[in-house]
């Protein structure tokens, strides 16, 4: 499920298909997903080094999305209810902001001490 506003689609390779590139390219969505190789139709070096500049943007957005998997029960939302997980999607990301904005404050508090 995409945001009506997205501009740019980011997923790893699992996510490649005629399908879905045909879905983001009807709603005017920038492509950012993966090439994979195939046994005896290997990427060339070209794709190779797109795929490692889009995962760059890519494992920065996992990472976050681990940690609220980890501290905020998000791995667990698919036995949960769409209004919760509405309501509770948004409230996760606020208290990594503020849990990041604190660490972030004590950090620059400590070099200034």
């Amino acid at each position: 499920m995409l945001p009506k506003d997205a501009d740019t689609a980011f997923a790893d390779e699992a996510y490649r298909s005629k399908s879905i590139d045909e879905f983001l390219r009807k709603r005017g969505i920038f492509s950012r997903i993966l090439f994979k190789g195939y046994r005896n139709h290997p990427l060339t070096e070209a794709l190779i080094r797109r795929n490692r500049v889009l995962s760059r943007t890519r494992s920065s957005i996992e990472r976050k999305m681990a940690d609220l998997k980890r501290w905020y029960s998000m791995g667990r939302m698919r036995y949960f209810g769409l209004e919760r997980n509405q309501l509770w999607i948004p409230l996760c990301a606020k208290a990594a902001n503020l849990m990041r904005t604190v660490n972030v404050l004590a950090g620059w508090v400590s070099n200034i001490v």
